[in-house]
């Protein structure tokens, strides 16, 4: 928790006087008394809920502990000790070997634009999944789902 009890004794002091401060000129010294402990009760109440909210919004700076209670608690953004700037160009270099093709060889696709062979990529050709009789048009095409929708109506 931020602070220690002296906060709300000091608060609570602070309180009981100016509210005593504030009544002995208009009642007598007992219903003060009363007033200013009733204050002082208050202002004692007030520090410990804002000293418990204090601690729940403002992060608190890391406290030696042990390293069983600890674990979890940390994050470690380092890379160990390796340069970043080198990994991250590592990372950017093609392989060694060239990028290897669908057929087991390693070498560079030659139908492969010049930039395409440097970079080691290499485009997708999935294979078709359902092809169209090549002598249909498109509107024998139309036709034929339009009547596959009405068989699906009935």
């Amino acid at each position: 928790m931020i602070g220690t009890w002296r906060i709300n004794a000091w608060s609570a002091a602070l309180g009981a006087v100016l509210t005593a401060a504030i009544n002995l000129g208009r009642n007598p010294i007992d219903a003060a008394a009363t007033r200013a402990l009733a204050a002082a009760a208050a202002f004692w109440a007030i520090g410990y809920a804002l000293r418990v909210l204090l601690k729940q919004t403002v992060p608190q700076p890391d406290r030696e502990v042990g390293e069983e209670a600890a674990a979890g608690q940390h994050l470690d953004l380092s890379a160990n000790g390796e340069d970043l700037n080198e990994l991250l160009l590592q990372g950017l270099r093609p392989p060694a070997g060239g990028s290897r093709q669908p057929d087991g060889s390693g070498g560079v696709d030659a139908s492969l634009a010049p930039e395409q062979q440097n970079s080691g990529f290499q485009p997708l050709q999935p294979a078709r999944l359902k092809s169209v009789p090549s002598g249909m048009e498109p509107d024998e095409l139309a036709q034929a789902v339009r009547h596959i929708s009405r068989e699906e109506e009935q």
